[in-house]
């Protein structure tokens, strides 16, 4: 099991690829691999969730956003075990996170969305994996969609919550708390790779 997770991890790369010697590379490989199967993990989480919200009646929320993001983690995971480099991955998967976010938004109340706390997290996936330059780009599109959001209810359109008034309270205090473990889980896996690849580092040093 341990070889098993380790190949995830690590996306395929073999000891005897090039790849394998370059830390900084192995680095970024291993966190951006980590935090793709975080994001999987969480999703059958946020589907039990929502599976419950249908049930106590909030019928406008969806699962094909969730399961969007199930399989584009899957796809970009796939594409960086076949060669897709690593910084066009992370932009790819940023990008449409965001997106999905955007219309997430906009069926659940728009700037009174439940759990607004999801749409800061494709910053933070950008800034542990691209550094500040090149995650620089998202906390402009964020904000720029804040802006939209804010321009179109001060214009008078309304953004329903499908959820029922019993309930909301209930709703917001599981997503909010979903997102918490879902930073924390970034965190971790940016920590933890960083570790692992210093350590094999100096093991693999001549002494």
């Amino acid at each position: 099991m341990r070889r098993i997770l380790r190949n995830l991890i690590d996306g395929g790369v073999r000891p005897s690829d090039p790849r394998f010697c370059d830390v900084k590379y192995m680095r970024r490989m291993c966190t951006l691999n980590l935090m793709v199967l975080a994001l999987l993990a969480a999703c059958p989480m946020t589907v039990g969730l929502l599976l419950l919200l249908l049930l106590l009646g909030g019928g406008g929320l969806s699962m094909i956003p969730v399961l969007i993001v199930s399989l584009l983690g899957v796809l970009v995971y796939a594409g960086i075990r076949h060669g897709l480099p690593l910084e066009s991955a992370t932009h790819l998967l940023v990008t449409l996170i965001m997106a999905i976010l955007a219309e997430r938004q906009a069926e659940l109340g728009g700037l009174e969305m439940v759990g607004q706390a999801w749409t800061y997290l494709p910053p933070i996936v950008a800034g542990l994996l691209l550094g500040v330059r090149g995650a620089a780009v998202y906390p402009v599109l964020l904000s720029l969609q804040i802006g939209a959001f804010a321009f179109l209810q001060a214009s008078g359109v309304r953004f329903s919550i499908p959820i029922p008034p019993d309930n909301l309270e209930a709703c917001t205090a599981g997503v909010q708390i979903l997102c918490a473990w879902a930073i924390f889980a970034l965190v971790a896996a940016f920590l933890s790779a960083r570790t692992t690849r210093r350590v094999r580092s100096r093991s693999s040093s001549p002494t």
